[in-house]
């Protein structure tokens, strides 16, 4: 029972975004088009395009030729409250990448690590073509 009740109520799964083939895909970091893995060109001039502290790419965006990034999936959101079932969902979180959140009035814990476990198809039409 307190597994049912923890993905179906507290903990939802939104998943990384996938090709309909379940290929990862890469999305831009300027434009946000997804693009498929054979779609990214290689970085040029990679050295002269970043900075110490700025997150790392060796792709681009073939349409904008911005740095390209894996798509990950939206944070799954953990809803926090007194039950002890709650206690055990949060200590299934320890080490995650979690943020704290308010949304809607509630208080809530969003868990990237477990929103990029999961996976979603992307429609094909939602994805660039070159």
């Amino acid at each position: 029972m307190a597994d049912k009740l923890k993905t179906s109520k507290f903990v939802k799964l939104k998943g990384c975004p996938v090709a309909p083939d379940g290929e990862k895909l890469y999305v831009c970091d300027n434009c946000g088009r997804l693009w498929r893995t054979k779609d990214v060109k290689p970085a040029e001039n990679l050295y002269e395009r970043i900075s110490d502290g700025d997150p790392m790419s060796s792709q681009e965006c073939p349409k904008c030729g911005a740095l390209a990034f894996p798509a990950e999936g939206e944070p799954a959101e953990i809803i926090l409250g007194l039950y002890s079932t709650q206690v055990k969902i949060l200590k299934g979180h320890d080490g995650h990448d979690v943020q704290i959140r308010v949304l809607k009035g509630k208080v809530v814990l969003l868990c990237e690590t477990c929103g990029n476990m999961g996976t979603h198809v992307v429609d094909e039409e939602k994805i660039a073509k070159p």
